[in-house]
């Protein structure tokens, strides 16, 4: 199954205030999944099921005023990476992958982390390699997508959580909506 969501770490942040900050609570609630784990030295890692844009919104982003703040955004669908890094709610670097298969360079802006260089070469290097075995092997469908890879791994580099660890998930919702009931349920008075 492909994964389509999206994850926002800050660090040095307690949990309650960076809640607080961003309009959620701890338990289940709402219609969308959200989880909170812990990652790395000090980070807490929002990350957002089946909502690829999440991450980016403005309510997470002002987190970045408590402490640096990573985001990374997944749509395996379409190949579709993008890594951010935040400071004093201001976006001060980007990495993306865009969702054109026949493209496989990414964009970047701004100055990501001196360790960006290292991993984009080894997945460039992964990448040539399984080329070239695939050249030399007649069962291979495709290669796989290491430079793809690059935004996740550049977000795991920093905060120590990629989107597909196993780690164990709080769930959140939004304090603002708990437990909203569904339009004909708000309709027909049962919501």
């Amino acid at each position: 199954m492909s994964a389509v969501l999206s994850y926002f770490a800050v660090r040095g942040v307690a949990e309650e205030v960076a809640l607080a900050e961003a309009g959620l609570a701890l338990g289940p609630g709402g219609r969308k999944r959200i989880g909170l784990a812990r990652s790395g030295e000090n980070w807490l890692v929002f990350v957002f099921d089946r909502d690829h844009k999440a991450a980016f919104a403005e309510r997470m982003t002002r987190l970045s005023r408590l402490g640096p703040a990573v985001a990374c955004c997944v749509d395996e669908r379409v190949g579709y990476m993008d890594a951010r890094g935040y400071e004093g709610e201001r976006e001060v670097w980007r990495v993306l992958r865009p969702d054109m298969p026949e493209d496989l360079e990414l964009e970047v802006s701004g100055t990501p982390p001196p360790q960006f260089e290292s991993i984009y070469e080894a997945a460039k290097a992964a990448e040539q390699a399984a080329k070239a075995d695939d050249a030399t092997d007649d069962d291979a469908d495709e290669f796989p997508p290491f430079v793809i890879d690059v935004p996740a791994l550049l977000v795991k580099s920093v905060c120590g959580y990629r989107f597909d660890d196993d780690a164990a998930l709080a769930d959140v919702h939004d304090a603002k909506a708990p437990g909203r009931s569904g339009f004909f349920a708000r309709l027909f008075g049962r919501g």
